[in-house]
């Protein structure tokens, strides 16, 4: 993810959260019991968790890719073309794999109006019919995806 926006964190946050979780998560965990208590309690789940964070610790990887493709049938990804937040290829990379052999559908939408991350249904009035439109359109294609499980 790529936090550095007005509306989420400035840059120096963005770093400084993303240099504790890459670098000093494990650190962190053994200086702070109650944290380390946490990860141990959700001994798998922490797991899984830590595994998402970075493709740096090949075990890391293999174990995340293991459980997507195990619960893969349940997962589906609704991307927003243009997200600067949330990049479609980083999530693709992340739910797929770079090598795209994880089945989780990935659909991405883009929208025929100016949209964001933030905000992607403005409510304008100058494009309200259009926007309706697009609301339905990915909210049919999550329950549809849902539906058939």
């Amino acid at each position: 993810m790529h936090l550095t926006s007005k509306y989420i964190l400035d840059s120096e946050a963005h770093q400084a959260v993303q240099k504790f979780f890459l670098q000093h998560l494990d650190q962190t965990l053994d200086q702070e019991a109650w944290l380390g208590k946490l990860f141990d309690i959700a001994d798998e789940a922490g797991a899984y968790f830590k595994s998402l964070l970075s493709d740096q610790h090949p075990e890391a990887a293999k174990r995340r890719k293991k459980r997507l493709t195990e619960i893969s049938r349940q997962l589906a990804a609704f991307l927003l073309q243009t997200d600067s937040v949330m990049r479609p290829e980083d999530i693709q990379n992340t739910l797929q794999s770079p090598e795209r052999d994880i089945p989780i559908p990935c659909h991405i939408f883009d929208f025929g109006y100016p949209y964001s991350h933030v905000n992607p249904f403005p409510p304008t009035a100058k494009d309200k019919e259009l926007i309706d439109q697009e609301f339905s359109r990915i909210f049919e294609a999550m329950a549809q995806h849902y539906q058939n499980l």
